[in-house]
């Protein structure tokens, strides 16, 4: 019988380490702000305060420091005033307990995601492949790894791998033969040869349905303030719904439920802070918070979980048109 425990393997010393690795991967990118005093003092008593972690997680002690807001520049709106969008002070030993949560069960999430989702998915490693006709290196594709630095894959393997793969499907898509360049050939060919979970089954010929039509029609949405509007009362429930690889592999899912429960219970601390309520206003914020914070690095993780069952029907869907010949 399997008597694995998720609990025992997300605080491990060896997973808390990587996790801290990570963490200050993302602090040294400057992208947000940071107390700088909280992140050196932690990097001073790294391992009491790893030990700390697992001691408070082992004792059911874990709790998460409440979250400060702070107004993030924008840049000017049409009218050449200035903007400041939402974003939150978090703890340095939160955001590391994030990390360590998503390094043991991030992957069995991040691979029921839809081939047609690019952004904020999960780090897996990649290795050269060969070489194509005009002498750029194919990559090969591997596992979900922890041990880097890395939490998210690199960005051009989303937005600009997107925009790109749209721009190649187009072409694809239409009865009426588009003579593709070089490079476009090649990425279908590569495309081909990667294991079916990593291939994008829209750059096949063969998935479109026969059509006469000689217009494309394209739509793009555009979820705003996603973050903040995000319910993470949904995200638990897809942890829970979509957790059947988890289960058969641990036996104490039910302690990982509260903890994760635990660890979306954001509160926000306002306390000394001159900024009116107008000004919290305009950047989303209200005094009951039930979205994911920006700032915190699991945020582009939750954001998927969140939209997993989106996604899920989403393919259902498309599937289902597919069959009829409707696409």
């Amino acid at each position: 019988m399997n008597e694995k425990s998720v609990i025992n393997e997300i605080i491990e010393l060896e997973n808390l380490h990587w996790a801290w690795t990570k963490a200050k991967a993302f602090f040294s990118k400057n992208e947000y702000w940071y107390d700088q005093i909280s992140i050196s003092n932690f990097s001073a008593n790294y391992e009491n305060e790893l030990k700390q972690i697992q001691d408070d997680i082992k004792g059911n002690k874990y709790k998460l420091q409440s979250i400060r807001p702070i107004f993030f520049p924008k840049g000017l709106d049409e009218q050449g005033n200035t903007r400041n969008r939402q974003m939150f002070l978090i703890s340095v030993r939160d955001q590391v307990m994030w990390l360590a949560v998503m390094n043991v069960i991030g992957k069995y999430y991040d691979k029921q995601m839809p081939f047609w989702s690019y952004g904020n998915r999960l780090y897996i490693s990649m290795f050269p492949d060969g070489y194509t006709k005009i002498g750029k290196i194919k990559w090969g594709y591997g596992n979900y790894r922890n041990t880097t630095t890395n939490t998210y894959r690199n960005f051009q393997q989303s937005w600009p791998r997107f925009r790109k793969d749209i721009h190649l499907i187009s072409k694809i898509m239409p009865e009426k033969e588009i003579q593709l360049e070089l490079e476009e050939r090649e990425d279908i060919i590569n495309n081909n040869n990667l294991k079916e979970v990593h291939k994008i089954k829209y750059k096949e010929k063969s998935y479109w349905s026969k059509n006469n039509s000689d217009t494309l029609y394209w739509a793009s949405i555009d979820l705003t303030k996603f973050f903040p509007k995000a319910n993470t009362e949904a995200i638990k429930k897809n942890f829970t719904e979509f957790s059947d690889e988890v289960k058969e592999k641990y036996t104490d899912f039910s302690s990982l439920q509260k903890l994760i429960d635990k660890l979306l219970s954001f509160e926000v601390n306002f306390d000394g802070l001159t900024a009116t309520d107008d000004d919290y206003r305009e950047i989303g914020l209200d005094t009951e918070f039930t979205g994911i914070p920006t700032a915190l690095f699991a945020a582009g993780f939750l954001s998927n979980i969140a939209m997993l069952k989106v996604d899920k029907v989403s393919q259902e869907i498309i599937e289902k048109r597919k069959r009829d010949n409707l696409v």
